[in-house]
């Protein structure tokens, strides 16, 4: 594919660095080695007059921890590919890339919503320590909307991903609320209501002043 890209996108360092960073947030996002992801990175790199291949493993080396997933990606590779080589058609590639694959949108959605067992619903975690209770027919209302692709007898279907998701044996899930406040330990199977105080994230700061004393 790298074939079809413009010299220019390989020689200007602006474009050459937003393919760059289209490559590394891809193989990290799929799960792709590192030595694999570099290997790419220098196919697509070594096609510019301008390839220094140190250069290139030191910005590898500088950047490969640095996802940015909310700017380059599948959606702008494409993109790319079809604006340097527009008698090729794309489209289809670019709209069944840009729907997530169902394990990929589990991941995502399970960093703030996990199952409650007993009783059923849905908890949902904020930015703020805090969280919220869905009903589980209100939870599939809320995410309806999310199709994702599932792979059925060697072929891609498209899924409301909700159904898929409460159906799924293994997702985040907790087996009852309890408050349970220090010094308990609540059992990691449970979920604990109880939200420590803000000053307990504060950090510890020495001074002279000796507060025993006073």
């Amino acid at each position: 594919m790298f074939s079809k890209m413009s010299a220019s996108r390989k020689s200007e360092y602006d474009s050459w660095t937003k393919m760059i960073w289209c490559l590394l947030n891809i193989c990290k996002k799929e799960g792709i080695s590192r030595s694999k992801c570099s290997k790419n990175i220098h196919e697509f790199s070594a096609k510019s007059a301008n390839y220094d291949e140190d250069s290139v493993d030191d910005f590898i080396v500088g950047n490969f921890d640095k996802i940015r997933e909310a700017s380059y990606g599948w959606k702008n590779f494409y993109e790319c590919l079809k604006c340097n080589d527009p008698e090729s058609n794309y489209h289809h590639i670019t709209e069944s890339i840009t729907m997530k694959i169902y394990n990929n949108i589990k991941q995502d959605f399970e960093l703030n919503l996990a199952k409650m067992l007993h009783p059923p619903m849905i908890v949902h975690f904020n930015k703020e320590d805090k969280y919220d209770i869905f009903t589980v027919k209100s939870c599939k209302e809320s995410y309806a909307h999310l199709k994702c692709k599932l792979k059925v007898k060697d072929k891609w279907e498209t899924k409301q991903f909700i159904d898929l998701w409460l159906k799924d044996s293994k997702i985040r899930v907790f087996d009852k609320v309890v408050f349970e406040t220090p010094p308990l330990v609540c059992d990691t199977k449970n979920f604990n209501t109880w939200v420590d105080f803000k000053i307990v994230k504060e950090p510890s700061i020495e001074t002279a002043r000796d507060y025993w004393a006073e």
